[in-house]
């Protein structure tokens, strides 16, 4: 890391101020908040979140549209536990969380008062019943808010979005607005790793890592709220959503690769519409891409490789899925539709292998991922120097029900 570190008693006292903070809140949610409506309830905790941002050193950075904080469906991607309180600095919701939440000393007494949600993730009857009372709190004029990847992930990409819950927008004919969240520092735009709270990572060395850095910036992307109704169905509605969050993400990925005079100092009107703007001139642009292209190959070579040696590592194959995420969205943006359609399928059999519970993937699995990077690998080279490439775009799909089957 490059940044300058905070001194270590700074951040134990930083520590003790969030110690501080969480009792006063506690101390109030006990004693207070029954006296409370819940309009004053939520600015109480909005104003709250705000406090232990600034205590973090974390700064709210807003882009695109403002978040709407009534009947509204707020979806957004998930890095960190941290999530939870930039959105709500940002404009109160009610956030949907698993039912265990609810059983936590404290913190599930302070989620109550707060108006959360209670799911029970692995139950099918669950997600109806709360499917109804998501239609119920947004046809009462409440903005609800929920991460529909279902899992925290490392905040450079997307994985695939649940369905389930988007039922209850199309029920309350309510309007889903997607926000991207992206976490960096002022020295860089690329993403921090110490706001993430993925894989192995712990809540309090989460907590650890953003209090020493100091120089956090939460920006929130809040995207155009995209109107629904009783002939939208929920898995299209997810995929529109998907490819929304899918293009701010990979959007603000590539403008952290331009040189500092190239990244504009105005967002995009629209993210929902214009996925990629360029800020250069065409041939830096195409250069720009081929060297992008070859290091994401490189990248994803050594995620195969990792995953290849363990098959029970997870983060191999997270970033391996993150690097056809990227070059397929890269691809897109550039044109070249067979080269971003095969990367969607290597996309996609890395999310089946990711939903699926087994301890470890197939040999299989990263043997194909070798394979397909060799072809991309092959097409850059050629395509690079103007020269017809050897394009195996139709065996794709049957090298990766081959590696699925096995």
């Amino acid at each position: 890391m490059n940044y300058k570190k905070r001194p270590v008693l700074t951040s134990l006292w930083k520590i003790l101020l969030v110690l501080g903070s969480m009792f006063k809140v506690v101390w109030r949610i006990l004693f207070h908040f029954e006296k409370m409506d819940i309009p004053a309830r939520q600015e109480y905790m909005r104003r709250w979140a705000l406090n232990i941002l600034g205590i973090l050193g974390v700064t709210l950075e807003r882009q695109g549209v403002p978040l709407a904080d009534q009947r509204c469906l707020r979806v957004s991607n998930h890095v960190s536990w941290l999530d939870i309180l930039v959105l709500y600095a940002c404009s109160p919701c009610r956030f949907i969380a698993k039912s265990e939440v609810e059983g936590y000393p404290l913190i599930g007494r302070m989620a109550r008062n707060a108006g959360t949600l209670f799911l029970k993730r692995s139950s099918i009857k669950d997600a109806i019943r709360m499917s109804r009372e998501i239609s119920e709190a947004l046809m009462q004029d409440d903005c609800v808010a929920f991460f529909p990847e279902g899992t925290t992930d490392n905040g450079a990409g997307l994985l695939p979005l649940h369905a389930s819950l988007f039922e209850g927008a199309i029920a309350a004919q309510c309007p889903v607005q997607a926000v991207a969240l992206r976490y960096h520092t002022s020295q860089s735009l690329r993403p921090s790793r110490d706001a993430v709270y993925a894989g192995p990572d712990s809540m309090l060395g989460t907590l650890w890592r953003i209090i020493r850095n100091g120089d956090i910036k939460a920006l929130v992307v809040g995207l155009e709220p995209m109107p629904v109704t009783q002939q939208d169905d929920r898995r299209s509605l997810t995929a529109r959503v998907q490819q929304q969050l899918e293009g701010v993400l990979f959007e603000l990925t590539y403008q952290a690769r331009l040189p500092d005079f190239a990244v504009p100092e105005q967002p995009v009107k629209s993210y929902a519409t214009q996925v990629f703007t360029p800020v250069v001139s065409e041939t830096e642009q195409q250069q720009r891409f081929w060297q992008d292209m070859r290091l994401l190959v490189t990248t994803g070579r050594n995620s195969a490789q990792k995953l290849q040696a363990n098959g029970a590592n997870r983060d191999a194959l997270l970033d391996l899925r993150q690097s056809f995420n990227v070059f397929k969205g890269a691809c897109q943006a550039m044109g070249h539709a067979p080269q971003a359609q095969a990367a969607q399928v290597c996309e996609r059999s890395m999310d089946e292998w990711l939903s699926n519970k087994k301890a470890a993937v197939p040999t299989a699995l990263p043997q194909f991922a070798l394979w397909a990077l060799e072809q991309f690998e092959n097409w850059l080279q050629c395509a690079e120097q103007g020269l017809p490439a050897d394009w195996q775009g139709d065996a794709f799909e049957p090298a990766a029900q081959a590696a699925k089957a096995v």
